[in-house]
């Protein structure tokens, strides 16, 4: 069984990517909270 880490395809450090990710969710959240209530925003 092989395994990888897709991060590593970027170029990018586990924790960078994990960071990207928090980043993404949290712009999404916050474009989601001005928009007003009960709003899906999705981070792509």
């Amino acid at each position: 069984m092989a395994a990888f880490d897709p991060a590593s395809l970027s170029g990018r450090t586990y924790a960078e990517s994990l960071q990207a990710v928090i980043r993404k969710a949290d712009e999404a959240l916050y474009r989601a909270m001005s928009s007003g209530k009960n709003r899906v925003e999705f981070a792509a």
